[in-house]
This record gives C-alpha cells, sequence and structure tokens, in this order.
C-alpha cells in the first residue's frame, strides 16, 4: 500500500504517516480519525519549528516535503522545491549527482548514511552534513527516503581553524632547538619530537618515536624510580617542575629544567603527557662554582672570626700579664721614691724606670685602641665637654716627659671655641697623642704650642712643634698604621707608629678631621684636629666634672686612711705586697690573701670595711670572689663595698664589674692616687688631713 500524501499548507505528508493515518482511519471511525489528525498537526508544528532541515524524498528522488528550517540554512522557500529534484535547485552538477547516488544507495539497501553537501554561491555557499534514513510501508517496503540537514559551515571553520593552529604548533615545535619539547603515552613512551630532541639529547625522529623516558635518565635514577614518580606526580597535580640531570644518547649528563604536564581528553581522563626540558648545564656548572666559591668564603670568614677572636683572647692575655707586671714596677716605684729623696742618683733611676714603665703601658693600651678601632668597637661616651680643661689636662699629663726634655710648653687658647660635643677621655686621648708625638721628635730645649680656632660649625685645635720636622714624601702616610717616616732621626725615637692613626680614627669618631702640615726635615710640624661645635641648645656637662687626671694631685693631698681595714687579693705577690704598703703608708690596717678562697675565710673573721680584688686569679677569680661575697648571711659583710683592680680594661670589661657587684674599677697599673681616692670615696672618708709630723 502506498503513502498517501499529507497535506499542509500545500505540502504532502510527513514521512511515515500516511500508512498509520489509514490504519486508525479503517479501525476507528471519524472520531479516532480526529485526533489522530490533532497529533499529525501537533507533529507538523514541532517540526517547522526545529533549527534542522528536516525533508522527505520518493523513490523518483523528488521532493515531497521539506520544513521551513531550509529558509535559514540554504536561502530558498519550502514551496521552491517541493516536486523538484536536487539537479533542479540551483545544487552544482557533481554535488547533485553525488547526492542522488547516495540516496539510491539508501533506498536500495535500506542502510542510513551521511553525506556532506557543498552549496554554491547562490545558495549560500555553506557546507551541509546530511543524515538519510529509509522509510518502509506497512509491507515493510522502503517506500520514501528521510532526510535530516545540519548546517556544518561554522564548525567545518573553526575546525579548520584549530587544523591550522596545530599545523603551525607542529612546526613551530619541530622547529624549537633551544628546547626539548615531546609528548608521552600513559607508558612513558615518545609520542612525538622536535629538533630541540636531536640538538639536547642527541636522538633522531626515527630513534625517539617509542622510546621509553627511563632512557634519559642515568641508572641510579632509574633505580631510584625518579622517572616514573615524575610522571605520577604531574598526573595527579597537573604538572611538575623538574631540575635534574639527564642522560644524553651518548651517554653523558646535561643539567636540565623542565615542566612535566598531564594531557587529558574532553572527559578530563589523562591520555598522555608533555615534557618541556631545556638544558642549563653552564649554568649549573657555574651555580655550583659559586656556591663553592660562598662555601670556601664562608669557611675563610669562620677562620677569620676564629682567628680574631684568638687574637682578642690573646690581647686580652697579654695586656693583662704586661699590666700585671708593669703594676708592680710602677706601684713600688713610688713606695721607693718616698724613701729615696737623699740620693739623687736614686731618684733619677726611678724616674727612669717609672718613665719607661709608663711608655710601657702606652704601648699596650695603643695596642688595644688600635685592634678595638679595627673592630669597630669603639664607643664614645658624647656630652658637651670644656676644650680648655680637656687640653689643660693633656698638657699636665704630657709635662713631665716635657721638662725631662727642656721643652716649653705654651697653650693659646681661644676662650670662645671652648665648648664641643665629644667624648671627653677620648678627646684628652687625641690630644695627648699628638702631645706625645710633638715632645717625642722636638730636641730638647724645642718648644711644643697647643692652639685652637673656631669658625662658623667647626674648633680648630692645633699642636705646633719646633721638631725634626716629617719629609714631604712622607706626609701622605702620616697616620698610617705602623707606618712611620724613612729618615734615621724618625726611627730613632722609637714606638710602634699608632698613635698618630689612633688620634685620626678618634676623631673621625667625633665627626672631625685630623691633617698635617711640615715644611720639611728640621723645620718642625703642626697637627690639626677639627672637630664640630656643640649646638647652642645641647646639655651641657657636669660643671663639678673631673677631667684633670689624678695623677696631677699628690698622694699627701688626698684624705688618710687612718681606721680603715682593708681586704687585699691578688695572686701576684708583687702586686699585692705593693698595694698592701701603699695603703699601710696611709695609714689603713691591711689584710692580705692570695685567692678568693682566702679571702672570704678573711671576711667570716675579721671586720673588714673595703675589698680590693684582682679579676684575673688562677683559681677563683674576681667574679666569684665577688659572687661568695654578696652571698654571706652576714648582711654587713655581704654588703662590704668592693674595688675591682685588674689588668683587662676594656670597656665592656668595667661594665661587667659593676654589673657583677663591684662599685669602682681601676685599671693596671695602679695609679696610687686613684686608689687612695677611689677607697675614701667608697668607705666616706673626705676629710684631708696633711702627713704626720706637718704642719
Amino acid at each position: 500500500m502506498s503513502a498517501r500524501p499529507w497535506a499542509i499548507e500545500g505540502q504532502t505528508a510527513p514521512p511515515g504517516r500516511a500508512a498509520e493515518v489509514m490504519a486508525h482511519g479503517a479501525s476507528s471511525g471519524a472520531a479516532r480519525l480526529a485526533a489522530a489528525r490533532e497529533r499529525d498537526h501537533l507533529l507538523a508544528r514541532l517540526l517547522e519549528s526545529l533549527p534542522v532541515v528536516v525533508f522527505r524524498l520518493d523513490r523518483e528522488l523528488r521532493c515531497h516535503y521539506v520544513n521551513d528550517a531550509v529558509r535559514e540554512v540554504c536561502g530558498s522557500a519550502p514551496e521552491q522545491l517541493l516536486g523538484k529534484r536536487a539537479s533542479e535547485v540551483g545544487l552544482d552538477a557533481g554535488e547533485a549527482a553525488d547526492f542522488e547516488s547516495v540516496c539510491r544507495e539508501v533506498l536500495a539497501s535500506g542502510e542510513p548514511r551521511h553525506h556532506h553537501l557543498a552549496l554554491g554561491p547562490a545558495l549560500g555557499g555553506r557546507l551541509l552534513e546530511a543524515r538519510l534514513l529509509p522509510e518502509f510501508d506497512a509491507a515493510g517496503r522502503i517506500e520514501s527516503l528521510v532526510g535530516l540537514v545540519t548546517d556544518w559551515s561554522e564548525r567545518r571553520r573553526v575546525e579548520g581553524e584549530l587544523e591550522a593552529s596545530e599545523e603551525r604548533y607542529r612546526a613551530l615545535i619541530a622547529q624549537v632547538r633551544s628546547y626539548t619539547i615531546f609528548t608521552l603515552d600513559l607508558r612513558g613512551k615518545a609520542l612525538t619530537w622536535n629538533e630541540g630532541v636531536e640538538r639536547v639529547i642527541g636522538w633522531s625522529r626515527e630513534e625517539f618515536i617509542g622510546l621509553p623516558i627511563e632512557s634519559l635518565f642515568a641508572p641510579e635514577e632509574i633505580a631510584r624510580g625518579v622517572h616514573r614518580r615524575e610522571l605520577e606526580r604531574a598526573a595527579e597535580e597537573g604538572s611538575v617542575a623538574t631540575d635534574q640531570w639527564l642522560k644524553r644518547k651518548d651517554g653523558a649528563l646535561i643539567f636540565a629544567t623542565g615542566l612535566t604536564s598531564r594531557l587529558v581528553d574532553a572527559a578530563g581522563h589523562v591520555t598522555g603527557f608533555s615534557k618541556v626540558v631545556r638544558e642549563r648545564t653552564a649554568w649549573k656548572l657555574a651555580q655550583d662554582e659559586r656556591d663553592a666559591l660562598l662555601a670556601s668564603e664562608r669557611q675563610a670568614r669562620e677562620h677569620a672570626d676564629e682567628a680574631n677572636r684568638l687574637k682578642d683572647e690573646f690581647l686580652a692575655t697579654l695586656t693583662h700579664e704586661l699590666r700585671s707586671r708593669l703594676n708592680a714596677i710602677v706601684g713600688w716605684v713610688h713606695v721607693l721614691r718616698r724613701h729615696a729623696e737623699a740620693s739623687p742618683e736614686v731618684a733619677r733611676g726611678l724616674a727612669v724606670i717609672e718613665r719607661n714603665a709608663r711608655a710601657q703601658t702606652q704601648i699596650v693600651n695603643d695596642l688595644l685602641d688600635m685592634s678595638r678601632i679595627m673592630t669597630g668597637k669603639v664607643r664614645l661616651n658624647l656630652r658637651t665637654v670644656s676644650l680648655q680643661k680637656v687640653a689643660a689636662a693633656a698638657l699636665e699629663t704630657i709635662r713631665p716627659a716635657a721638662e725631662a726634655k727642656s721643652i716649653e710648653l705654651l697653650a693659646e687658647l681661644d676662650p670662645g671655641a671652648d665648648a664641643l660635643r665629644a667624648d671627653p677621655v677620648r678627646l684628652q686621648q687625641v690630644l695627648w697623642n699628638l702631645l706625645t708625638n710633638a715632645v717625642r721628635f722636638t730636641p730638647a730645649g724645642g718648644c711644643v704650642r697647643v692652639t685652637s680656632l673656631r669658625d662658623d660649625s667647626h674648633v680648630e685645635l692645633s699642636v705646633h712643634d719646633t721638631g725634626v720636622g716629617i719629609p714631604s714624601g712622607s706626609l701622605p702616610f702620616v697616620f698610617d698604621r705602623f707606618r712611620r717616616a724613612d729618615a734615621p732621626s724618625m726611627r730613632s725615637h722609637g714606638g710602634l707608629g699608632l698613635g698618630l692613626s689612633i688620634a685620626k680614627s678618634l676623631a673621625e669618631l667625633h665627626g672631625g678631621t685630623v691633617r698635617c702640615r711640615s715644611a720639611g726635615e728640621d723645620r718642625g710640624s703642626t697637627f690639626t684636629v677639627r672637630l664640630p661645635i656643640a649646638s647652642p641648645d645641647a646639655a651641657t656637662g657636669d660643671p663639678g666634672e673631673r677631667i684633670t687626671p689624678l695623677l696631677s694631685l699628690s698622694l699627701e693631698s688626698l684624705p688618710k686612711l687612718d681606721g680603715i681595714t682593708a681586704l687585699a687579693v691578688d695572686d701576684e705577690a708583687d702586686s699585692l705586697m705593693f698595694c698592701g704598703r701603699l695603703l699601710e703608708d696611709r695609714g689603713a690596717k691591711v689584710l692580705l690573701a692570695v685567692d678568693a678562697q682566702q679571702a672570704v675565710e678573711i671576711l667570716q673573721t675579721e671586720q673588714v670595711d673595703i675589698l680590693i680584688s684582682d679579676i684575673g686569679m688562677a683559681r677563683e677569680d674576681g667574679y666569684h670572689l665577688i659572687a661568695r661575697l654578696r652571698a654571706l648571711p652576714d648582711a654587713r659583710t655581704a654588703r662590704i663595698p668592693a674595688i675591682a683592680v685588674t689588668a683587662y680594661v676594656r670597656a665592656e670589661d668595667r661594665q661587667r664589674l659593676l654589673l657583677a657587684g663591684y662599685q669602682m674599677h681601676i685599671g693596671k697599673p695602679i695609679e696610687p692616687q686613684e686608689l687612695i681616692a677611689g677607697i675614701a670615696s667608697l668607705v666616706g672618708v673626705t676629710s684631708r688631713e696633711a702627713p704626720r709630723g706637718e704642719g
């Protein structure tokens, strides 16, 4: 039975419905026929709303139905196609013949087929894909053909662009020679190759495709499973950066940085891996060399720090030993001088001994100061000070040495150039070093003159001498450490050549400068220190501050120590005996101890007013002694004032001693005046008594 045409607005019935309508009409009557027509009407409306072209061809390949979507896809109205074959609607003859050939195959075989159509410009120039389906009647015979047409133009354009892009990418990757770029399958075998593979790791395309990834690793790396873990991490994390040594085809190792990334399909399943590798062997070797140099430099620095620490320890030990011996020498000179007035020869000998001992002390001080300056450990205690007081103190200190050579000392200081922001002790040291240098190099009967001058922001303090002068070739080096002029007359005056360098460094720490002028040999020299003046609103120093050294005071002018019981502790017998004799001469009762244990025993049995203790003792040092003293159960004994007399004279030593429990720190060699004044201050003796037998 043939299908009955199904007319909708002049068109035949849609495919597959004729036999059904006839069956329903024969079996159900008018009501069922009306229901069927309603369903057909709904189906027809659905077909008309689809964006896909739906058409029906009879066995003669003439169009019996096409929906309205043909307007959009082909640019033709449906009525223009009804009753026509493909060759009659404007298709290219070749395209029409191919289309009809495929349609006949479907009608003959009953198997659906796909076919692509390229429309000419008259029909929109589009690329279509047609799905061709056979239509059967009630008896199962093929009576017509139904087609579904989709516009593939945009999709094909995108696919073309993607193909072109992929081709360009493949061409680009193939031409990259600086990077090794390839892909791997899930088993880790190479799928692609670029020129970088051959240039960097040595494999040609034929050799590399299918090569397992472990071929790029050293045997020990393979044994540790490095290559497997790399792919596993990339699969889990998406990508993994690598810095590793890889093996070339010839077995040589190269260092490479790279990125291994997973490849996934549309469903998100991992399908393989991509690997980008850059050879960095030269960079790695340079880095290793740099690291080795840094390690070597770090080790050298550690050795230097250790050597510097040992040097500091050595200097501390050396100065302690020298100061301890000089303490006994200078101390006994003081004692003997009181009993040698009747013998001028002995007095001269004692003066020589004292002068040389003090020179040795200054050498020790210079070494310590230079060590502190070189290691940046000098700290200034800045305040507003009187330049005239500082200069007077320095002149008084150097006066004995000048008088020994009959050198005249003159001071011409400008009263308006007085206030400076400085460390008074260090400033006095600067001036003392310049004066010492001037006296040392000025012949007997010469003159040393100190002058000052002020400008708007600075004060210039100058030391002029009539000495041997400085050769012009030596002037640029006069402040260098350990550097001295080449003239024999300069070398014959002794010293380490540190005083001027120390003076320059200390002046610069104050924000000042030091310069030197000389007209030449035997024409004297002038050293000028330029320092910033104190601001008008700067706080002034204590007007009662004692800048003049106690050395200028005589023992007789200091308080007597009658009724005072003093305990002296020192493991150096010579220093201990000197200290005992000095205090006894001032009227004190003196108890002597050679170590900390003996001192504690004395403190527990005797009433002591003051403790004078050395610090660097062999068994228990002065720190242990003061700790034991402060811990005694007798409150009066535990609170006894204590003076540390030590050869350790650094600022940090003084601070540590004061924090440990001592009230005063006196450096060796001991100045008798300083020790007596310190004891009198701590025990509250302030009256000055004349020596027995006088006034």
